[in-house]
């Protein structure tokens, strides 16, 4: 799509800039909250805690879940895997 079409489409060209610096933004820093963490980040730090966890490196892993704790992050393990949110 051209520039110009985008931008009638959307109304304003004003609308388009906002809306494009946002994404541009959100795919360049991912979601980061007020403890710096990116959900990319997050993620990562869970697939390390899992191949600690594989290796039966439960220290290691224990540390991964603690930093996320600090940091606001709260994990719930369950068969299917990992999930998290920010409490």
């Amino acid at each position: 799509m051209a520039v110009g079409t985008a931008i009638k489409s959307t109304g304003t060209g004003v609308e388009y800039l906002t809306t494009t610096c946002a994404a541009v933004l959100q795919a360049v820093i991912g979601d980061k909250a007020e403890d710096g963490l990116t959900d990319a980040a997050i993620d990562g730090l869970i697939v390390e805690r899992a191949d600690a966890k594989t290796n039966k490196n439960f220290a290691r892993a224990d540390e991964i879940r603690e930093r996320l704790k600090e940091a606001g992050i709260e994990l719930e393990d369950s068969r299917a895997g990992t999930t998290w949110r920010r409490a």
